[in-house]
């Protein structure tokens, strides 16, 4: 899963991280409002197996 949060946005770059989001690279003026282009960070956030998942797959093999 991948969030684009423009920096100055302080409360969802904290909400972001707060719900296991990793910051990554920063895209200079990837985002367009109106004709005005503004930079965001990437955020990214894999998402973890259930443990009995991964055991009865293991089993399986």
């Amino acid at each position: 899963m991948e969030l684009h949060v423009e920096p100055r946005n302080e409360a969802s770059r904290r909400t972001a991280e707060t719900c296991g989001f990793v910051r990554g690279e920063l895209l200079r003026g990837w985002l367009r409002i109106g004709a005005e282009r503004r930079d965001v960070f990437v955020y990214t956030r894999i998402a973890q197996r259930k443990a009995e998942d991964v055991e009865l797959e293991s089993i399986t093999r």
